[in-house]
């Protein structure tokens, strides 16, 4: 059976911040410099760049460009969405 979305998302949270050299962290961290916990929702390889949906808080999901493509490896916030609490 495949794992839980909870697990899943955990795992995401915990690979993310293994290597401070992440340039998806270090994208997250320029606009976030307080980042603690952040976990990854979608993943889209394309040709010369990932682009990342990660969970920033309990309402803010941020959409990362990761350049694979240039030296060194880099990565940009192209915008940041925010939630309202339902419930």
């Amino acid at each position: 059976m495949s794992e839980n979305v909870e697990a899943v998302l955990r795992k995401s949270a915990k690979s993310l911040f293994e290597n401070e050299n992440n340039p998806l962290l270090q994208a997250l961290r320029l606009a976030r410099p307080n980042l603690r916990q952040a976990y990854i929702l979608s993943w889209i390889p394309e040709q010369a760049e990932d682009i990342y949906d990660v969970l920033v808080d309990k309402n803010t999901v941020c959409t990362v460009e990761v350049q694979r493509a240039s030296i060194p490896v880099s990565g940009e916030i192209k915008g940041c969405a925010r939630f309202m609490n339902i419930g």
